[in-house]
């Protein structure tokens, strides 16, 4: 039985120090309303919203909420993360790039006659610290009418629209993976763990 508690938590430490195929939520600000507002998102108008990091990650990906027209569909967007704030504000780009759509639809908002979708964007390989950053979308486009609109839910999150006042927060999740170094220290921590264990167990 102690051997088998032995191998049982060994095998939890290389679990949670190899990656996993589906990345970790870095930051939410939480889930779709679909019936407070949405702001748009175009060449001409960026929305920016911050987020935090708790350590160094990789960010890899991230989802919003997007609002089209009835029978049109997200298809492409211009995303980019920054620090000190969105871009208009003086803000520093760390990564940027045009990014398609990946959709599923999430429901509809009769009012406004609108199909809102949970949209997302993968493959990204940006490196980020411990910190306060900003996720800004622009340039997006539709199948069909053209415009796209980001969900609002007042999320914790801070936000600003170009040359609009601070205003309610937008739906999206910031996905990523811990960094190598993170890795290999946390790794190195639980398999200590384990050896300390074992020569308890053996005494």
């Amino acid at each position: 039985m102690k051997r088998f508690s032995l191998v049982v938590l060994l095998g939890l430490a290389i679990a949670l120090v190899m990656p996993g195929s589906a990345a970790n939520i870095v930051y939410s600000n939480g889930p779709i309303n679909g019936t407070i507002n949405a702001w748009g998102f175009s060449d001409i108008y960026g929305l920016a919203n911050s987020f935090v990091s708790t350590g160094p990650v990789t960010v890899t990906g991230f989802d919003a909420g997007i609002w089209v027209f009835s029978g049109d569909t997200p298809t492409t967007v211009t995303w980019e993360i920054l620090t000190g704030g969105p871009d208009w504000m003086g803000g520093t780009v760390l990564a940027s790039g045009n990014g398609t759509w990946s959709n599923v639809f999430w429901g509809q908002n009769s009012f406004y006659y609108a199909d809102i979708y949970t949209s997302t964007i993968s493959r990204l390989n940006v490196s980020i610290g411990a910190g306060t950053y900003w996720l800004e979308l622009l340039n997006g486009h539709t199948a069909v009418y053209g415009w796209a609109y980001w969900d609002e839910n007042d999320g914790p999150s801070q936000f600003y629209g170009l040359n609009e006042v601070p205003d309610g927060s937008n739906a999206f999740t910031i996905y990523g993976t811990p960094e190598p170094g993170t890795i290999l220290m946390f790794g190195s921590g639980i398999i200590g763990l384990a050896g300390v264990l074992r020569r308890k167990i053996n005494l």
